[in-house]
């Protein structure tokens, strides 16, 4: 399946250039540059795919590949025409469905864009072979290191008023007493949006340096990530990091397959924390303090506004008519559902859950997020059974971990940056031999 390296020739390592660029970008795409990101990543993926076509070199995708998609894009299609036929016709929700035509358009416009982007990237790997593969990992993870350099830059504008950081992120500390919140003066963004799109970013780059770098750069790059992630104060991230941990628990006690050498870089870990901790004792208080009070809070829906987005449009799905049970009212039409509810505080409920689960349980219906619970556990199941068989094995298990804990607090399901990590899971699991690492580690620096 991973296939071997193909011949490189000038037009050849031309072409597969526009995939470097557009991967390069794709974390962008979830930047206060998003808009301008996506009109790059998707032009170019759509550029390389017609190429290689029209010179011969896009067939073999693979099965798995166009199983994911097919699992993935037909509930959506569903979606949007039986489940919104449906909802239009009936009237549900007393919801006015065609009142905004164009919230289709722009969400069919970026379906699109992200298919054609994730086909773009199984030609690219599957005509390259495993140096491709290495390659736009590679980049993408350059990309992530941008971001966190960003972060840096915003970190010591702010401390120490060393050029002006100039980019405008939201920042507010949602679901914590006022006290707290006073006490937070500053929260590490980069160029993300906000936290809660840094976090996971700062959790990518993170496990990619951990596990595709060599000694003294996967150490400065982890403790670069983790430190970012802490002064983010996301309870999402903190999210994120839990599940990764029990993933590595789980691998450590269920299967055996975590190293000695690993447990021992684990504790060492835990020892610079903790002296890092005696240090800066009252900014871990204040990251403890977010921790727990986002994550107690987050399961009351009189306290959150999150936990009420998440679970009452569970209850008004089913209030709805059987075909909008079963297939949704249509993508994007989460957003609609200020129009008719509001929070227990009387404003209108938000144009996202910021739970994938939710918005797809209410936009593709029972069908929908039941293919999209199918994808998660299958991925997670088939990682964590090849977790052996090599380091991008080992990687994707960590990555399906956390791409599903992204999901309980950031619904960005359709950003190209989420699909280039969905293309990695599902392109090193169809792979059940160890794929080796040629690219990112000291004989990089002749491939790059």
């Amino acid at each position: 399946m991973i296939g071997e390296p193909g011949l490189d020739g000038t037009a050849g390592g031309a072409l597969r250039m526009l995939m470097h660029m557009a991967v390069f970008v794709a974390p962008f795409t979830v930047t206060t540059f998003g808009g301008m990101a996506s009109l790059i990543v998707y032009p170019l993926s759509f550029y390389y795919l017609s190429l290689a076509f029209l010179r011969g070199q896009g067939s073999g995708v693979g099965k798995p590949c166009v199983y994911f998609i097919v699992l993935f894009a037909a509930p959506c299609v569903l979606s949007l025409t039986v489940g919104l036929l449906s909802a239009v016709v009936v009237g549900s929700h007393g919801i006015d469905f065609l009142a905004h035509p164009g919230l289709y358009f722009g969400r069919i416009v970026n379906f699109i864009g992200v298919i054609v982007f994730f086909l773009s990237l199984a030609v690219c790997v599957q005509r390259g072979g495993r140096v491709a593969l290495d390659r736009l990992i590679f980049y993408y993870w350059l990309g992530l290191l941008i971001v966190m350099l960003t972060a840096v830059w915003q970190y010591i504008s702010f401390h120490y008023g060393v050029v002006e950081f100039p980019f405008e992120t939201r920042a507010n500390v949602h679901g914590v007493s006022d006290d707290l919140r006073a006490e937070i003066k500053f929260r590490v963004t980069g160029i993300a949006r906000e936290p809660s799109y840094f976090a996971p970013l700062a959790v990518l780059f993170t496990l990619m340096s951990i596990h595709l770098f060599e000694k003294k750069v996967k150490y400065l790059c982890a403790l670069l990530g983790i430190t970012l992630l802490m002064l983010s104060f996301s309870g999402g991230g903190f999210l994120s990091a839990l599940f990764v941990g029990a993933a590595f628990l789980v691998a450590a006690f269920c299967r055996g397959a975590v190293s000695l050498r690993s447990v021992r870089n684990v504790f060492i870990a835990l020892a610079l924390l903790w002296g890092l901790f005696w240090t800066y004792s009252e900014q871990f208080a204040l990251v403890y303090d977010v921790a727990s009070q986002r994550l107690v809070g987050a399961a009351s829906m009189e306290t959150s506004g999150r936990a009420f987005m998440s679970w009452m449009p569970v209850v008004w799905l089913f209030q709805s008519n059987v075909i909008n049970v079963l297939f949704g009212h249509g993508l994007k039409t989460y957003s609609l559902l200020g129009t008719v509810y509001f929070l227990p505080d009387g404003t209108p409920v938000h144009v996202t859950s910021n739970n994938i689960f939710t918005d797809h349980l209410w936009e593709a219906g029972v069908v929908g997020v039941l293919s999209l619970a199918l994808m998660f556990g299958y991925l997670l199941g088939l990682a964590y059974r090849r977790y052996g068989l090599g380091k991008y094995h080992r990687l994707v298990y960590y990555l399906v971990a956390a791409v599903l804990s992204f999901g309980l607090y950031r619904g960005d399901m359709f950003s190209p940056s989420m699909w280039f990590i969905l293309f990695i899971c599902v392109w090193v699991l169809s792979s059940k031999r160890s794929i080796a690492v040629q690219g990112l580690s000291a004989g990089s620096k002749r491939d790059m």
